[in-house]
């Protein structure tokens, strides 16, 4: 299913809601960014790799970064996980700036100055570093009527639902609307993120009593 048809679809749900084409595909991009914000799903996950220089203690955070997943950073015979911290905790942790020079250990994300979100690693860079950072990135909206997405594939009728929820309550008609739609979205969101959490886990290693996975 693309954006168009899932469109339409909604319009011919929408009992009750009148003009509800005009104002279709906010619902439905309002609905992904429900989705998006509740949870960090599989399908968010992307990998952007880069440099670390000596000259520089920060890098440029991707456009509609959500959620850290991991960042390696390696040279011919190193290779660190970072760890993520808050900048405040990151310059208490690493007082000294550009005067300690080492393998990265640690970064944080902030705004600077002109208000462009950054990356910050501490120590210093020694030398040049490759890096790996996998990260969860909302979605950019859906737009054109033959844009595809992977709720649109797999659980189109969470976005459904969840647009016939905005539309009942923008115009208010009836509550119990609002409660069934807002209780079909939940019952449809609460099933994905069952096989999410599952997928996550099969294959892997298997979990001890404790819930850990035993390496």
């Amino acid at each position: 299913m693309n954006f168009g048809e899932l469109k339409t679809r909604l319009v011919s749900w929408a009992i009750g809601l009148s003009d509800i084409q005009a104002i279709a595909g906010d619902l439905i991009n309002m609905a992904l960014h429900d989705i998006e914000k509740e949870e960090s799903w599989r399908y968010m996950q992307t990998l952007t790799t880069g440099t670390l220089v000596t000259t520089s203690d920060n890098i440029a955070e991707p456009t509609s970064y959500k959620e850290t997943k991991g960042f390696f950073v390696k040279s011919s015979n190193t290779e660190v996980e970072l760890k993520k911290y808050t900048y405040h905790f990151l310059l208490l942790k690493y007082p000294d700036d550009s005067n300690t020079i080492d393998t990265p250990k640690a970064f944080a994300m902030l705004n600077n100055a002109s208000g462009e979100a950054r990356i910050y690693f501490r120590p210093w860079a020694d030398q040049t570093y490759s890096y790996q950072f996998v990260y969860y990135k909302y979605s950019n909206d859906l737009s054109a009527d033959s844009d595809t997405h992977w709720l649109l594939t797999n659980a189109w009728e969470l976005l459904l639902f969840g647009a016939l929820k905005h539309g009942q309550k923008l115009v208010r008609v009836n509550d119990e609307d609002v409660k069934r739609w807002t209780d079909l979205y939940n019952e449809n969101f609460a099933k994905l993120r069952k096989v999410q959490i599952d997928e996550e886990i099969a294959g892997s290693a298997r979990l001890n009593n404790n819930g850990m996975q035993i390496i």
